[in-house]
Order: structure tokens, then C-alpha cells, then sequence
């Protein structure tokens, strides 16, 4: 069978599942059984540009707790994670960014700009929260 990459749309404007949005009629192209989405501040990610290539390189963060908790799970859960990155993607390399992760990190990037996100994380999460 031959493989459909799937996609996210960029923006969301109504409430959906995220099933809904692939093009296929199963849950997910792994046929997994079950789908759990963890949701956080940050992806358990690094990421870090190549410096002779200029293109991105993306490493699991072994370190994360979020990485963690899908071995909570039964081995037939698909887990896809949504947060930030640390790193900031310019605009016009999103698109391409979001479809790596998606495919092969099962992660859903929001690219965030610099200074919202230390405001967000430093202000409301570390101030009010």
C-alpha cells in the first residue's frame, strides 16, 4: 500500500478531531487503535540548524517528562505531541518544518515569535499561573 503523507492545516478555526482532518478513513496512517494528543508548552524536541547544509536538524529530547508519558500508554497508542519550540523557524521554512515533525515525530510545531513566547512562558505561566 503505498504511503499518504498527511496533513495538518495551519490553522484551526472550528473545533475538530484530528482523525477528521487525514485524508484517510482510518485513525491514523499506522493503524493504530487508540490516538492520545499531549498538549504542552514545549515540544520534547531539540532542534538545531546543520551548519554546511543550513537545514534543520530534529533529535527527541530523551530528557523530556512529555516523552515520557507515552510509555504510559499501551504500545498500539499513537502519540502526537503539540507545543512550541525552542527554536525560532522563520516564516517562509514553517510550512516544510511542521510537515517534517508531523511525519516523522507525530509532533503538530506552533511556531510562536521569540518575544511572545518568553512573554507567555516568563509572564503568564511563571508570573500568574
Amino acid at each position: 500500500m503505498p504511503h499518504i503523507p498527511r496533513t495538518l492545516p495551519r490553522v484551526l478555526t472550528v473545533p475538530r478531531i484530528i482523525s477528521d482532518l487525514d485524508n484517510e478513513s482510518n485513525i491514523s496512517s499506522s493503524g493504530c487503535q487508540e490516538q492520545k494528543i499531549i498538549v504542552a508548552n514545549m515540544l520534547p524536541l531539540q532542534a538545531k540548524r546543520d551548519i554546511d547544509t543550513a537545514k534543520w536538524c530534529f533529535n527527541w529530547d530523551e530528557d523530556s517528562i512529555l516523552l515520557q508519558l507515552k510509555y504510559d500508554f499501551s504500545s498500539d497508542t499513537e502519540v502526537i505531541y503539540v507545543g512550541s519550540f525552542k527554536a525560532e523557524v522563520d516564516a517562509s521554512e514553517q510550512d516544510e518544518v511542521a510537515q517534517i515533525l508531523l511525519d516523522d515525530f507525530n509532533c503538530v510545531p506552533t511556531f510562536l515569535p521569540h518575544d511572545l513566547q518568553k512573554k507567555f512562558y516568563l509572564g503568564f505561566c511563571k508570573q500568574q499561573l
